[in-house]
């Protein structure tokens, strides 16, 4: 799709994030599909759902439904979504999700549908082979609950070892027993002031010179790191599975 790439990505990571507070069981699926129109984008649940005659009233500014209340937020992020995709000349709906949930589609326009283009033979790109981390063994920690689902998620589709724990004190009682672990990667703030950089210097201490890298969405972090005020590697929250596939295996390529 040719678009605004910040605009959208805040377009859908707006309606996931809607679709995980209500979802308490379930699912939540994603789906891109060629349509007659163009090209249709959904995001679909299993939560409560959504009454047809508050459809229209969901993409207002600091409403929230009945079931809302409790939740944190002040009601912004579907009418950020709706106007956003005004701006990109985009449409968004809401329908039933069956059997039940609620399911978001934003329309796509064939004006705004371009093929892929292939590779061509004999291109690096696509001959690029990636580095096998089957058993590399990773220590996640963040504060973060949803953050270390992901992760989990995340290394144990790419076959890696992982310990993943909310807190310095909780990884090492996880690995009190084991191997020592091949890197490890911490967000820079934690609770109880506890900071990314302790929890690396802590597992080096233990286990000698791991590999190590932090994650933060603060900029100023980020033009620090390779200096002489911090030698880890950042990376930047929302965090991308390629790019932390990337320093894996710059990780392990050279502990090899």
């Amino acid at each position: 799709v040719h678009t605004d790439a910040q605009w959208f990505e805040r377009i859908v990571r707006n309606l996931m994030d809607n679709a995980l507070k209500f979802t308490a069981h379930g699912g939540i699926t994603i789906q891109a599909l060629p349509t007659t129109a163009g090209l249709s984008l959904a995001v679909s649940d299993t939560g409560p759902g959504i009454a047809p005659a508050l459809r229209q009233d969901i993409f207002k500014e600091y409403f929230q439904c009945q079931q809302d209340r409790g939740q944190s937020g002040l009601g912004l992020g579907l009418a950020i979504v709706h106007g956003l995709a005004g701006l990109l000349g985009l449409s968004v709906r809401v329908m039933d999700n069956q059997p039940h949930g609620a399911r978001f589609e934003v329309e796509f326009s064939s004006a705004q549908v371009r093929p892929m283009p292939q590779p061509a033979e004999g291109d690096g790109k696509a001959q690029a082979t990636q580095v096998d981390l089957q058993g590399y063994f990773v220590v996640y920690v963040d504060d973060d609950e949803n953050a270390r689902d992901a992760m989990g998620m995340v290394l144990n589709h790419w076959g890696c070892r992982s310990v993943i724990a909310p807190c310095l004190d909780d990884a090492l009682a996880q690995l009190e027993v084991g191997a020592a672990p091949d890197a490890v990667i911490s967000d820079y703030r934690l609770g109880a002031g506890q900071i990314g950089t302790d929890v690396i210097e802590a597992l080096r201490m233990r286990y000698g010179p791991l590999a190590g890298a932090l994650l933060s969405g603060e900029p100023s972090l980020e033009n620090a790191s390779g200096t002489d005020e911090l030698e880890y590697p950042v990376l930047t929250k929302p965090l991308k599975a390629a790019d932390l596939r990337d320093l894996l295996e710059v990780f392990k390529t050279l502990q090899e």
